[in-house]
C-alpha cells in the first residue's frame, strides 16, 4: 500500500472504532448502562484482538487479555457478567455491521472495455460450518448428528470488487441454505456466483427480473429439456424432447454450451447451461443468464473460478482468525442473525477483468 492508502485505512479504522461511538452503541444495544472499567469499547477491542491472535480455550483467556491490555485487575465474575448480558450478543452483531459498513473500500475494478466492466460488482455467496458443544444440539442442530450434533453455518456474501465480506448470517447448520442468498434486488447490475447448494429456478428468475446476472453450479437433480446445443464450439443437432442428463451422456468429457428449459408448472423457463469436463464424472454444470457474446464458455469458466475468493476467506477465518469449535455451552437470544446489508462504496483501484 502507498502512504496515502495507509493513511486512508488508518483514518477509517479511527472513525469505525471511535471510543465515543462504540460506547454509545454499547448503551443502545443493552450491553452497558454505566461506563465503568469494562466499557463496550475496551471489551470489544480485547475480545477481537485475542480471538484473532491466539486460541481461546476459556473466558479466563479473554479476561487475562483484557487486564493486560488495560493495565487493570478486573475480577472474573465482574468480567463474566459483562459477557453474560443479553445485550452483549446484540452489541457484537451491531459492531460487525458497523465495521462492514465503515471499512469496506472497493479495491478492484475491471479494466477498459472488458466484458465484466458492465457489472457493478461480482457478488459471491457461500457458507461454512463449524461445530459447537453437543449441549447446544437442540438450539443449533447440525446436519451430521452422529459426528457433530451441534453446529452453526456462517453464510457470507462477498464483494469481489471490494475484496471482502459485505454481509454475514449465522444459523443452525441444519437450516436450508437458499434462504440466505442475497436479495435479488440487491444484485441489480451485479454478477452473482454461488455453488451447487444454492440453485433455484425461482431465484434465477427473480435475479433476472431485477436486472442481475448469475453463474450458479447445478446439481444432477436438475434435468431440464435441451433446446439448442454447441459442443466444443460447433452447433450440434438436438433430438426432440431430450433431457440434459441424456444429452450429456452422449457427449461425456466435452465442453458443451446449451439453451435449456426448466418446467415450472405449466410454464417453461429458459436459461443457459455451460458444461465443463473435469474429475467429476457428471462434469461441472453452470447455469447462467449471461449472453454468449461476449461471455463465451471460456469467459464463463474463468468468472466462475473467481468464486474461490470466498473459500480463501473462510480459510483465513478458520486458519488465521481461530474460528474453530466454540468452547461455550451457553445459548444466546440471537441464535440466527441477519445484519443489515451495507452499501457499496466508490471504486478507486483497477484490476484485470480476466479472473484466473
Amino acid at each position: 500500500m502507498s502512504p496515502t492508502e495507509l493513511t486512508k485505512v488508518r483514518d477509517a479504522l479511527a472513525r469505525a472504532l471511535s471510543v465515543e461511538a462504540v460506547n454509545q452503541l454499547g448503551r443502545e444495544t443493552g450491553q452497558a448502562v454505566r461506563l465503568r472499567t469494562v466499557t463496550p469499547h475496551r471489551l470489544f477491542l480485547a475480545v477481537v484482538s485475542v480471538l484473532a491472535s491466539a486460541r481461546v480455550e476459556s473466558l479466563a483467556d479473554l479476561l487475562r487479555a483484557f487486564n493486560h491490555q488495560q493495565g487493570v485487575d478486573v475480577a472474573y465474575k465482574a468480567f463474566y457478567n459483562r459477557l453474560a448480558r443479553v445485550g452483549f450478543a446484540r452489541f457484537m452483531r451491531a459492531m460487525l455491521t458497523r465495521l462492514l459498513d465503515r471499512l469496506r473500500l472497493e479495491t478492484l475494478s475491471p479494466e477498459g472495455e472488458r466484458a465484466v466492466a458492465r457489472f457493478r460488482d461480482i457478488v459471491i455467496h457461500d457458507g461454512s460450518s463449524f461445530a459447537l458443544k453437543a449441549a447446544l444440539r437442540t438450539t443449533f442442530p447440525g446436519r451430521f448428528t452422529a459426528i457433530e450434533p451441534a453446529a452453526v453455518e456462517v453464510h457470507a456474501t462477498y464483494s469481489g470488487f471490494a475484496d471482502e465480506v459485505c454481509a454475514v448470517h449465522v444459523a443452525p447448520d441444519k437450516d436450508a441454505e437458499r434462504p440466505f442468498l442475497p436479495d435479488p434486488a440487491s444484485v441489480t447490475d451485479c454478477l452473482l456466483l454461488a455453488d451447487r447448494g444454492y440453485p433455484s429456478v425461482a431465484y434465477f428468475e427473480a435475479v433476472r427480473a431485477h436486472g442481475g446476472f448469475f453463474i450458479v453450479r447445478l446439481t444432477r437433480t436438475y434435468d431440464p429439456w435441451v433446446c439448442a446445443a454447441w459442443v466444443e464450439g460447433e452447433r450440434a443437432a438436438v433430438p426432440p424432447r431430450i433431457r440434459l442428463s441424456r444429452f450429456l451422456a452422449r457427449h461425456a468429457g466435452r465442453r458443451v454450451d446449451l439453451d435449456v428449459e426448466f418446467a415450472c408448472g405449466a410454464r417453461a423457463v429458459g436459461f443457459r447451461i455451460v458444461v465443463l469436463p473435469g474429475r467429476d464424472a457428471a462434469m461441472t454444470r453452470l447455469c447462467t443468464n449471461l449472453s454468449r457474446t461476449p461471455f463465451s464458455v471460456d469467459v464463463v469458466a474463468r468468472l466462475y473460478r473467481f468464486r474461490w475468493q470466498i473459500e480463501l476467506c473462510f480459510k483465513e477465518w478458520k486458519s488465521y482468525a481461530n474460528l474453530h469449535q466454540s468452547g461455550s455451552r451457553t445459548r444466546t437470544s440471537t441464535n440466527s442473525t441477519r445484519p443489515t446489508r451495507t452499501s457499496r462504496k466508490a471504486s478507486s483501484g483497477r484490476v484485470s477483468a480476466r479472473p484466473s
